[in-house]
């Protein structure tokens, strides 16, 4: 439904009304009403073929052994993958005919395929994913006492777009990127990709006995650690020319030869180098992959304390306690993304200042909250 009805409600002729003959504008005349006025060509934001000749499918599989290590204690250990088919991605299908110089396609002032309409930007069902990872489990159960289980995952997603949907983009665009008659060009990183993933908890029943006020307070924990997500620079202006309808704000730029495509300095005020990058030329693809580089580590440890009181039969009271992030650990957001605000007098990109700055956190500041409840 995500799908299907932004596709309805912004794909032509549902998506704008020009009007031009306004108030302000060049008037309309008799006999010949638009003279002096352009009308836009028309475009299509977001839309889907309804009867594509293919079905999106998943295919899944997992291998796993578990085993008791000790009394109360079980291990799993698991292989857990996926592939996925024909899965939809946003391309445009009216797009430039490039020109070949020194072998290399250049998008620049080149003509649409259908020259009489814009950028019709379609989700197609051209797109691939492949999933793979180690998936270890750790349990517990020692009575009344304590309990425990842990989790971690290693892992690596790679598809050729993880948005086809607009409110789904956050780490990439949602249109292809790169050359729209080679969407391999955008294989890489999923945008939700994890590489590892950790996360643990403990209920411990205190050893607190002889009376009711001192006894039966219950501590518990959950433990979070997680390596940070994918993502890509992009130039910040449409430096190709593919004059895309989704709105993309500028391609991927060149890598600069000899530099690392994940230079991470790891810094809040410089996260990452933008001096590994460079503006490629004007109409030219850049050579930089998607999602090559890797945003901050999340970090978080929650506690809380329980305890009940039973007054009588029916009546008990009770009490808890809970700090999240009690170390007031900050787990900040991805960087700025774009690397340059325009181009020099030279050609070459002038510097977004803000490229590599990280401006927000992801999770909230160390967070305390108390309650009594009486049960009757």
């Amino acid at each position: 439904m995500r799908n299907y009805h932004p596709a309805y409600i912004f794909a032509g002729p549902y998506q704008t009304a020009v009007s031009v003959c306004v108030f302000g504008g060049p008037p309309c005349s008799y006999p010949t009403p638009f003279q002096g006025i352009t009308v836009p060509i028309p475009t299509i934001g977001e839309a889907l073929e309804y009867n594509p000749g293919t079905t999106p499918f998943i295919l899944q599989y997992n291998f796993g052994i578990q085993r008791a290590i000790a009394e109360d204690t079980v291990l799993s250990v698991s292989y857990v993958g996926s592939h996925g088919y024909n899965l939809l991605v946003q391309n445009d299908l009216n797009p430039p005919i490039p020109a070949i110089i020194n072998g290399q396609p250049n998008f620049l002032n080149a003509p649409r395929a259908n020259p009489n309409l814009g950028a019709i930007a379609f989700n197609v069902p051209d797109g691939s994913s492949s999933y793979n990872s180690l998936q270890v489990y750790l349990t517990r159960n020692a009575g009344r006492s304590v309990q425990f289980q842990a989790a971690y995952t290693y892992s690596k997603c790679i598809d050729l777009g993880s948005v086809s949907y607009g409110l789904q983009a956050g780490n990439s665009g949602q249109q292809a990127q790169s050359d729209p008659y080679n969407l391999a060009v955008d294989r890489g990183r999923c945008d939700f990709d994890v590489n590892q993933n950790f996360t643990a908890s403990t209920t411990y029943l205190l050893p607190f006995h002889g009376h009711r006020i001192i006894e039966g307070w219950q501590l518990s924990s959950v433990a979070t650690a997680r390596s940070g997500s994918p993502f890509s620079v992009q130039d910040g202006f449409d430096q190709v020319g593919m004059n895309d309808q989704a709105g993309q704000p500028g391609e991927r730029p060149n890598l600069v030869s000899g530099r690392s495509n994940n230079p991470i300095v790891g810094s809040v005020s410089e996260w990452y180098d933008p001096s590994a990058f460079a503006l490629q030329g004007a109409g030219f693809l850049g050579n930089l992959g998607r999602n090559t580089l890797t945003g901050p580590k999340f970090v978080d440890f929650d506690l809380a304390l329980a305890k009940n009181i039973q007054i009588k039969e029916n009546m008990r009271i009770e009490f808890r306690g809970e700090t999240f992030n009690i170390f007031n650990h900050p787990n900040f957001g991805l960087p700025g993304q774009l690397l340059f605000s325009g181009i020099g007098p030279n050609g070459n990109g002038i510097p977004n200042p803000t490229a590599g700055q990280i401006t927000n956190t992801i999770s909230t500041a160390r967070q305390m909250q108390f309650a009594l409840r009486f049960r009757f």
